[in-house]
C-alpha cells in the first residue's frame, strides 16, 4: 500500500479489497449526504469520509480482525473524543428503565458543540439470545431538552405527535436552533452474556448542540437484526422507554478558545473561524480563487467548465487529492494533529462558480494539550491550474 496514505485509508483500501458488497449503512448513509448537501462539488468528497467512518464501525461491529488494531476509540473513531474522555470529559448515566422485560440504561454520555454521544446498556430477558444480534435500532428515538428543542428525530410520526402534544409550532424538515438538524450512527460495541445485555454507542452530529441542562430520550420500538444479509428479517420488541439525563456543568458552560492570525503565508486567505474545544479544533477560511466561469459565458460554455471541474475533481479524487488536503497542525512541542474523519459534518469544501472558496476542516487537537499556545497550520490547495502549499500560524486570543 501506498505509504502516503494514513491508517484510516489504508483501511478503507483493504475493506473494499474484502469484501465486494456495500453494507446498507454506507448507501443509506450517503444518500441522507447526498440530501443534505447543497454543494454537489464537494459530495464526492463528503461521500469518501461517510464510508471511511461508517466503515470504521461496521469492522467494530463484527466484520474484519484486522480493525482491532486500528480502532482504539470510546464512543466511535474520534481522537477527539478520546482525549477529551481520556481528561474526564464524559459522564455517568442515569438510573435505568424497565419496560417488556428489557433494562435500558444509559451507561455514559458526552456532550458538547458537535458531538452527542451515549452507550445504552440494554439487558433483555432469558428468551433473547444476544449473540445472534446484528444490528439494533430505535426507529422512533427522540431526544429533546427542557427548553422543548427537539435534539434528534428522525420519525415523522413521532415529532408531530411531540409537538401536538406541547402545543410546538415546529415543521417536519425544517431546521433550526428549536428543531436540529442531527445526523446519527450507531453501533453493538459489546455484548455481556454474563448478565445477557448489549451496549450500543448512538453518536450525534450536528454543527451547534445546545447549552442544555437536562436531555431526555424517549422511544416505544427497538428492532433487532439477526441476519446480516437481510435486514427486512428482523424481530421488533415494543415498549415505553424514558430516559431522563441531567447534563453536568461542564457541558453546559462549555467554552471554545479562539485563535487569531499571527502570520499566514497567502494574503488572500481570510481565516473567519480558529477555535479550540474539548473535543477538537475548529478551523474555517474564505479566499478568492479564478471563477468557474465568466457570467456572459453561454450556457453550452458553462456547463462545459462545470463538467470538466467534476471530471477533474473525480479524477483526484481517485488519487486520493482533494481541492484542500495534506492539512495538520504543529504544536509547539513539535507535535501532529490531524482532521478528523469521525462524521460527515467534520469538513466541508466548496468551490463556486464566482470562485469563491471556502473550506472548513476539524482536526483533533483539544483544549487539554498544554503546548497549543502558538500553533502552525499546513495544507495545500489543489485546483485545476495552481497547487499551493499554505502555512497559518495561529495565536491563542487569550494570551
Amino acid at each position: 500500500m501506498n505509504n502516503n496514505y494514513d491508517e484510516i485509508d489504508n483501511l478503507f483500501f483493504q475493506y473494499f479489497e474484502n469484501n465486494q458488497e456495500v453494507p446498507r449503512i454506507i448507501t443509506n448513509c450517503i444518500e441522507t449526504a447526498m440530501y443534505k448537501s447543497k454543494n454537489k462539488y464537494g459530495i464526492t468528497i463528503l461521500i469518501k469520509k461517510i464510508i471511511i467512518t461508517l466503515i470504521s464501525f461496521i469492522t467494530v461491529t463484527g466484520g474484519i480482525v484486522f480493525a482491532s488494531n486500528i480502532i482504539k476509540n470510546f464512543f466511535n473513531n474520534s481522537k477527539g473524543l478520546d482525549t477529551a474522555v481520556e481528561n474526564g470529559y464524559i459522564e455517568q448515566g442515569g438510573e435505568n428503565v424497565v419496560s417488556n422485560n428489557t433494562d435500558i440504561t444509559v451507561k455514559n454520555f458526552l456532550m458538547d458543540d458537535f458531538n452527542l454521544s451515549f452507550t445504552l446498556e440494554m439487558q433483555f430477558d432469558e428468551s433473547m439470545d444476544i449473540n445472534s444480534i446484528y444490528r439494533i435500532i430505535l426507529p422512533n428515538l427522540m431526544i429533546t431538552d427542557e427548553q422543548k428543542r427537539i435534539i434528534y428525530c428522525i420519525d415523522e410520526t413521532t415529532f408531530k405527535e411531540y409537538c401536538q402534544k406541547n402545543n410546538l409550532n415546529y415543521s417536519w424538515n425544517e431546521f433550526n436552533d428549536n428543531h436540529l438538524r442531527s445526523g446519527a450512527n450507531w453501533y453493538i460495541k459489546d455484548k455481556l452474556t454474563d448478565s445477557n445485555s448489549v451496549e450500543l454507542v448512538y453518536n450525534l452530529y450536528s454543527n451547534k448542540y445546545p447549552k442544555s441542562k437536562y436531555l431526555y430520550l424517549n422511544f416505544s420500538e427497538i428492532s433487532i437484526q439477526n441476519n446480516p444479509n437481510d435486514d427486512s428479517i428482523k424481530s421488533t420488541i415494543d415498549g415505553n422507554w424514558n430516559l431522563d439525563l441531567e447534563v453536568p456543568e461542564k457541558f453546559y458552560n462549555r467554552e471554545s478558545t479562539i485563535y487569531t492570525v499571527k502570520e499566514c503565508s497567502d494574503s488572500t486567505i481570510n481565516v473567519t473561524d480558529a477555535s479550540l474545544y474539548d473535543t477538537c479544533f475548529k478551523l474555517e477560511f474564505n479566499t478568492k480563487v479564478k471563477p468557474i466561469y465568466q457570467e456572459n459565458d453561454s450556457e453550452e460554455v458553462k456547463n462545459e467548465k462545470m463538467q470538466a471541474l467534476t471530471e477533474w475533481n473525480m479524477k483526484e479524487n481517485a488519487e486520493w487529492r482533494t481541492m484542500v488536503y495534506d492539512e495538520y497542525i504543529i504544536d509547539n512541542s513539535g507535535n501532529k494533529f490531524y482532521p478528523l474523519r469521525s462524521s460527515s459534518e467534520d469538513s466541508m469544501t466548496s468551490y463556486l462558480p464566482d470562485g469563491q472558496f471556502i473550506h472548513m476542516q476539524t482536526f483533533d487537537l483539544t483544549k487539554y494539550n498544554k503546548n497549543a499556545n502558538t500553533i502552525t497550520l499546513y495544507l495545500k490547495i489543489n485546483l485545476p491550474y495552481t497547487q499551493k502549499d499554505v502555512k497559518i500560524v495561529l495565536e491563542r486570543q487569550d494570551l
